[in-house]
């Protein structure tokens, strides 16, 4: 069993006795970097290990669309990835409001060779939360409506092109109300304040939608895609790239 099915497995097997919902990444060891492994608490989780379905055990099962290849080559040496292909609109929905009315949330993710679009959207009201890679080599991330004047603004200043082919990195945002952190391999690079209003999120989406209103679908491979309803902290995201989880 994979490393990461036995954190899962044994943790969901504790949480279930202290009739928690959601279980959590933890264990008494200590991590890659040293130090106790921090408590993860997940609301959904994405392995791409033969299909979309959500390892959390939560039930925020994803749909795939286009029918995208899973593929052996991974960050993690486990069973699959995700390639999905822009040109055949691939993507994947996850039919459920994972985002509606928080105040902060975390997203985690290893990708690879990935080129300019969405790596994932929130269909409702203008598409929100929104994170995309723009044709300038920068992650762009908006947490409220917005107008297209409003590029630069939350716009973060890291040049992504050395990232972007033959390798894996891990990409993760934390949002806290009016303050969002991009982070490359473990590394906070930039801090943005955004204005947040995240009260009309509905489904979500990874590299595209399918909205009707900003169709701009990823090529990209993805593996280990996590949802969080808090914000993570400094070391959790070093411990989650240092431990490829």
């Amino acid at each position: 069993m994979k490393m990461r099915n036995k954190l899962l497995l044994l943790t969901g097997m504790a949480m279930a006795c202290a009739c928690l919902p959601i279980p959590s990444i933890d264990d008494e060891n200590t991590g890659g970097g040293g130090g106790k492994k921090p408590s993860l608490y997940p609301m959904a989780v994405y392995h791409f290990d033969g299909d979309a379905s959500d390892a959390s055990g939560s039930g925020y099962d994803g749909v795939l669309n286009g029918s995208p290849e899973f593929i052996s080559d991974t960050p993690d040496g486990s069973t699959g990835a995700l390639k999905l292909n822009a040109f055949k609109n691939q993507f994947v929905n996850l039919p459920y409001d994972l985002f509606k009315g928080l105040d902060q949330y975390s997203f985690s993710a290893w990708v690879k060779d990935f080129s300019q679009g969405i790596i994932f959207s929130a269909e409702g009201g203008n598409n929100l939360p929104y994170l995309y890679v723009r044709d300038t080599q920068q992650f762009l991330l908006y947490n409220h409506h917005f107008t297209w004047s409003d590029l630069t603004s939350y716009t973060f200043a890291y040049d992504c092109t050395s990232i972007m082919s033959s390798a894996w990195h891990h990409v993760s945002v934390v949002s806290y109300k009016g303050s969002m952190s991009l982070y490359i391999d473990g590394q906070k690079l930039d801090t943005l304040n955004d204005e947040y209003d995240l009260s009309t999120s509905t489904k979500v989406y990874i590299g595209g939608n399918a909205s009707g209103r900003y169709v701009n679908y990823m090529t990209m491979k993805i593996d280990n895609v996590m949802f969080f309803d808090y914000s993570l902290t400094d070391d959790e995201v070093k411990y989650i790239y240092q431990n490829k989880l």
